[in-house]
């Protein structure tokens, strides 16, 4: 008896291009700009009125700009509309559509109500009412990832972890970019514009997320023989521009640029950054944080 035996040669396609890792990382970026506004409003009392209003107006506009990108990925950018109708409960794409739609819509309210005031308290409500809204949007972006269980590189709990201090991070940078720009490229008109205890939070978050990639890039190199070849697939192609712009540039000169201002400012200084820096820093941010978005959507789809 002969033994017959079939090889199956199955192509690994990347399924997501760089318009999926835009869309997260514009989504990210929304989340991030609309959460700072409604915070900050809401504990300082409109004492740094021009950021929450920066951010109020950016975050609607982001999260469309990335849903445009992800349905002109699909293919079928007219057929959004089957999201919602098509909704299945049990499916963590389906829930991206009603979420970032809902987050959108009060997003366009709370734009609206910094742009055309009409009354500081509801205002504020509809911030508040928004804020779980974009919790969810954020961690929905994670989710969606880590789910996938064929994708070593995804399917872990610090993809979620990951997320959520990347929007914070690159919410805050892109509020901060536009802002600093608005106010000028002087050091006198920049100063004050940042509150101490955001650039602590963005502070915290960058040290945060060098700790949590480097936790999530050993654990795969621990971890099974599928995450040790993915992991080492990833470096392998992907490795220079995680490690140098994603980390480096993004997260390491960052850190280093706030501790070299706080060191060198007044202590009765209200900002901590000049306006320079506060450009830089923020450019620095954003782009690792996008870099890291595209190696990590199409990384994780390599064989």
């Amino acid at each position: 008896m002969v033994e017959t035996i079939f090889t199956y040669n199955t192509p690994h396609l990347v399924y997501w291009d760089w318009r999926i890792a835009a869309d997260l990382f514009l989504g990210g970026v929304g989340v991030g700009a609309f959460l700072w506004a409604v915070l900050n409003s809401l504990y300082y009392k409109d004492k740094y009125a021009s950021i929450s209003k920066t951010g109020a107006i950016l975050s609607p506009i982001l999260v469309i700009l990335g849903l445009i990108l992800m349905t002109t990925e699909m293919g079928h950018p007219f057929g959004m509309w089957r999201t919602i109708t098509g909704f299945n409960v049990s499916s963590p794409l389906s829930w991206g559509g009603p979420f970032q739609g809902l987050l959108i819509g009060i997003g366009i309210v709370y734009a609206y109500l910094w742009v055309r005031p009409v009354s500081t308290s509801l205002r504020n409500l509809v911030g508040i009412i928004g804020i779980p809204v974009a919790l969810l949007v954020g961690v929905y972006h994670g989710w969606l990832l880590s789910d996938l269980v064929g994708r070593p590189l995804w399917n872990t709990g610090l993809t979620i972890v990951i997320t959520m201090l990347s929007f914070v991070t690159t919410g805050m940078g892109a509020v901060l970019l536009v802002r600093s720009l608005l106010a000028g490229s002087s050091r006198k008109e920049g100063e004050g514009i940042i509150p101490r205890g955001a650039c602590n939070i963005l502070s915290a978050a960058l040290v945060l997320q060098v700790i949590v990639l480097l936790a999530w890039w050993a654990g795969l190199s621990s971890g099974s023989a599928d995450a040790r070849e993915a992991i080492a697939a990833f470096g392998a192609r992907y490795g220079g521009l995680f490690w140098w712009v994603s980390i480096g540039l993004g997260l390491i000169i960052p850190i280093v640029l706030q501790v070299i201002d706080r060191v060198h400012r007044p202590k009765d200084h209200p900002a901590v950054f000049s306006a320079r820096l506060v450009v830089l820093t923020s450019i620095l941010i954003l782009l690792g944080g996008f870099v890291f978005r595209y190696v990590f959507v199409i990384g994780g789809q390599l064989s």
